[in-house]
């Protein structure tokens, strides 16, 4: 039999002397030192075996902003809220304010993303008409007729169409927005092969004043970026019947405001004619 000094490693060798087998698998369980723990090196029954287990200093797990989930004991599950929120091919994620976000649903083909200095949204492109449409058929009359009522169009064609004027000597002119400053600028050539550039209080639809009566102008003129601020390209070509005389070129508008009437002027009286307009 064992003594009281005996190890209990020798106990199974002791028994084993009366005949008595002792299961030596516990015996994997003797010894290990402070502050390790038991843990299973397989599936077999008392498959034990002393290890240290690795600590560390993370006492919770707190979600963020764009995080969801956390926990402070167990399995700790985080979720990418910003992932989730998404739900359509296509879609993004904008900020609603500090620290917070929404979904923004994809768009429709063919719009573009706009914003309002606040929110961003999916727009339609809205693209304008490129042909004219009438807008209004005047006859002249005395030294001056105005056609109002043009804004809103992003190109304005002007179509004189026999303008006569019984006074001789008369020059035929156009004044937008009845300005008189010197906001007009222009170089073209008459047919008679003479440069001519006018830099007036309007713009000249003849080279210079003739001498001769009834002369039957015709004219067209073309001002693009009529409806916005800034400078405004001006084309024109015009022609007359009795005089061997034509004027054709180029020039612009400085005025910034948008066109809301043209003003056709004759140093003369007109006696018959009529302008028609065009917006586009």
């Amino acid at each position: 039999m064992p003594t009281a000094t005996d190890l209990v490693t020798d106990l199974p060798a002791d028994f084993a002397v009366f005949g008595q087998a002792v299961d030596t698998s516990m015996a994997g369980l003797l010894g290990g030192t402070t502050g390790q723990v038991l843990s299973k090196t397989s599936g077999t029954n008392m498959a034990f075996t002393w290890i240290t287990p690795e600590l560390g200093d993370i006492t919770a797990v707190n979600a963020g902003t764009g995080i969801s989930g956390g926990g402070t004991t167990g399995a700790v599950t985080v979720t990418n809220s910003m992932a989730t929120a998404m739900t359509t091919s296509g879609d993004l994620i904008q900020a609603t304010g500090s620290g917070t976000f929404a979904r923004l649903a994809t768009g429709t083909s063919g719009q573009y993303l706009t914003t309002n200095g606040t929110t961003n949204s999916w727009g339609t492109v809205t693209i304008p008409a490129d042909n004219y449409a009438l807008i209004s058929t005047t006859s002249v009359s005395g030294s001056s007729t105005t056609i109002s009522g043009l804004s809103g169009k992003n190109s304005l064609l002007i179509y004189c169409n026999a303008l006569v004027s019984t006074t001789t000597s008369q020059l035929i002119s156009l004044r937008i927005n009845s300005d008189t400053g010197t906001n007009y600028r222009f170089f073209g050539s008459k047919a008679t092969g003479q440069a001519d550039t006018t830099i007036t209080d309007k713009i000249n639809l003849q080279g210079s004043a003739t001498s001769q009566a009834n002369q039957n102008l015709m004219a067209a003129i073309i001002i693009n970026g009529s409806n916005a601020a800034g400078y405004k390209p001006i084309t024109l070509g015009t022609g007359s019947a009795q005089v061997t005389e034509s004027l054709a070129g180029s020039g612009f508008y400085m005025g910034t405001s948008v066109i809301s009437s043209i003003t056709l002027t004759t140093t003369g009286t007109f006696s018959s004619g009529s302008v028609s307009i065009y917006g586009a």
